[in-house]
């Protein structure tokens, strides 16, 4: 006789309880009160504000990482960027079906980093640990992908040209070590990969690991927490600072949370006087997860 199948319960490894807002504000009351004033600044000026048409030199980009051997539809832009997770268990075959795939796709400039997915492309783990990427079948090498006019970054940079325009992107693959992947650093290796590496100029970063002020979304209708993609528009201002000063130093934080809540009342006081907060620099996190397809979010225009 079979025995019954076992029912997980709802809080578990794979289906995490969301916290609620109180328990967050009692586990960092600081921490909660920051993450609202943030969350609740004066929107930021954009382009549709300021302009009702686009100049001939307006570029856009459209954005995606993970896609895990899918090819979802991607939208039409003058570049498209895929940061890293191209595959699934980073072979050769995979390597190059998606590089092919990408390829294919009209876009006039495309660039490419790879991910910790992403094996064959990393010298250092080929060597640690082939047979995970089945070099030993000739004409399967790390030299014998055809990326046609896919550009590959890798700790490097390239410069295009878009109606005049010259636009610089610096690509990196490079991750927190997490499990045993490609690409892959300890806290104490951090300063040698991340310093010095992206030059003045630079006007898109591209890297694997996604920017620290995005973290796990909560999916209500699977019941699970999910990758954290979206994109955000920063404005290095005395609320930025506040809530980072939060973040790093509960003891300090509370000083720079007093300055900082004058700074958002006072925002809000020339926001209704007809003042617009200018953004500085946009963040993306453009994990598609394979099939889910590239998000609205995903296209910037610059």
């Amino acid at each position: 006789m079979s025995s019954p199948s076992r029912v997980l319960p709802r809080n578990n490894l794979f289906r995490v309880a969301r916290p609620t807002p109180l328990q967050c504000f009692l586990r960092n009351p600081l921490l909660f009160i920051a993450t609202y004033l943030y969350t609740h600044q004066p929107p930021l000026r954009n382009k549709a504000q300021t302009s009702t048409t686009k100049t001939p030199a307006h570029i856009t980009i459209v954005c995606l990482s993970d896609t895990h051997n899918t090819t979802p539809p991607v939208p039409a832009a003058d570049i498209l960027i895929h940061a890293g997770d191209i595959t699934q268990n980073g072979t050769f075959a995979e390597l190059q079906s998606t590089i092919s795939w990408l390829a294919a796709l009209p876009h006039p400039h495309k660039f490419v980093i790879a991910g910790n997915h992403d094996l064959l492309l990393s010298t250092s783990f080929v060597a640690s640990a082939p047979s995970r990427i089945f070099t030993t079948t000739p004409g399967c090498t790390k030299d014998d992908l055809d990326w046609g006019d896919v550009i590959y970054l890798e700790d490097s940079s390239a410069t295009v040209t878009v109606r005049g325009r010259d636009v610089k992107i610096w690509g990196a693959p490079w991750t927190p070590k997490y499990g045993n992947w490609a690409f892959q650093y300890t806290p104490a290796q951090a300063e040698d990969v991340w310093s010095g590496k992206i030059h003045d100029d630079t006007d898109i970063v591209v890297t694997h690991g996604p920017a620290g002020i995005f973290g796990h979304q909560w999916d209500g209708a699977r019941g699970v927490y999910v990758a954290g993609s979206g994109r955000e528009d920063v404005s290095w201002d005395k609320v930025q600072r506040m809530y980072e000063g939060a973040l790093g130093c509960p003891v300090k934080g509370w000083f720079v949370f007093e300055a900082g809540v004058v700074v958002w009342m006072w925002s809000w006081v020339r926001w209704e006087f007809g003042a617009r907060r200018e953004p500085k620099t946009t963040f993306v996190n453009a994990s598609t997860v394979g099939h889910w397809g590239v998000a609205e979010g995903m296209i910037v225009e610059m």
